[in-house]
């Protein structure tokens, strides 16, 4: 199956539609994330190396292709008064991409182009001003941090230790053997790296000895030139480690960001939860059935992707939610897109 895939991936994408004329230099990348990165997904702009930008001075699109279908991730980095003309710029380049993880604004400028959405889970975002871990719904995390004193750890950030990359990577591996998908999942993620990129802050859950055993690291959110928040991008603790050490990171992370006065902290997208009917003017039925179908299954849960799990540890934080839609053009076949977005995200 893997060598029918690849060959497969080979042929199709050859037929992907390119724009080399419209693609961004890294050096505006970088200008026009700190101006208009103000969503979660917007930071792979400047450190997936497998993602391209289309657009100019104006803004860009975040896109990468699989099986000949291009692929746009979250929203559009630019002003607001740009955004429609970079859709259909983008839409003209391309033929018929996809939308992927878009806000509901991108998806109603989107339905007017013909589009159908569907709802594609939420992200979770935590408004540190009205934020307190007290109270029955936050038992479990304050256990966490407790658990965490107990056995003789605490949580520290990158600056404040010597964190050995070696080590880093040997953990990430180790702690992808106790996924159901051993696969790392791209795209709505990004890639794991032993090294911190420019920006991003890691809490480590360090042993009295120093050595980590877990940690979390937060991907700055930009507007205007400053940090708006953060995104809880990348996680890992030691294959043995206990759940209570993402927990404990969390609050430590978090409590840190909320006394530097920062406005919020996102948990990244939870996908297929919570999947509904949503109130635009087309949808895809058996894709809103699909995803459904699979977060009820245990055998999906347990055996492909632990979509319930991904859910409940972000829940416990009681974010407030934030639907993400996935958007299909009016022509193509929507099922072959779908088999090319699993590809993309290497689910499949």
């Amino acid at each position: 199956m893997g060598l029918f895939f690849r060959t497969l991936d080979s042929l199709l994408d050859r037929r992907a539609a390119k724009a080399p004329d419209r693609e961004v230099p890294m050096e505006l990348r970088w200008r026009l994330l700190k101006r208009h990165g103000d969503f979660p997904l917007a930071y792979p702009a400047v450190t997936e190396p497998y993602l391209s930008a289309f657009g100019d001075a104006r803004g860009m699109v975040i896109y990468g292709q699989k099986m000949g279908t291009t692929f746009a991730l979250g929203d559009q980095i630019a002003g607001e008064e740009h955004r429609k003309d970079l859709i259909s710029e983008f839409i003209a380049a391309f033929g018929a991409p996809v939308f992927v993880a878009c806000q509901r604004h991108t998806a109603e400028a989107l339905s007017a182009f013909g589009y159908s959405v569907n709802a594609l889970g939420y992200d979770s975002r935590l408004d540190l001003k009205e934020l307190s871990f007290a109270g029955g719904d936050f038992k479990r995390i304050r256990y966490a941090s407790n658990w965490l004193a107990t056995n003789g750890m605490t949580v520290v950030e990158e600056r404040e230790i010597e964190v050995n990359p070696k080590a880093l990577r040997k953990m990430s591996r180790q702690w992808r053997t106790t996924r159901v998908n051993a696969r790392e999942i791209r795209f709505l993620n990004r890639a794991f790296e032993a090294e911190a990129s420019p920006g991003v802050r890691r809490f480590f859950a360090v042993r009295e000895t120093g050595d980590p055993v877990g940690f979390i690291g937060f991907d700055p959110i930009f507007s205007d030139e400053q940090v708006i928040g953060y995104l809880a991008s990348q996680k890992r603790r030691i294959s043995e480690g206990s759940a209570y050490l993402d927990l404990a990171i969390m609050r430590a992370a978090i409590d840190t960001f909320k006394q530097e006065g920062a406005p919020a902290v996102y948990l990244g997208i939870s996908p297929a939860a919570d999947i509904g009917s949503v109130d635009f003017a087309r949808e895809v039925g058996w894709l809103r059935a699909g995803l459904q179908a699979a977060h009820r299954s245990d055998w999906v849960n347990a055996r492909f992707f632990n979509s319930r799990g991904l859910a409940e540890y972000k829940n416990r934080f009681r974010g407030r939610r934030i639907p993400l839609y996935l958007c299909f053009p009016p022509r193509g076949s929507n099922m072959m897109k779908v088999i090319a977005f699993l590809r993309l995200i290497r689910l499949v």
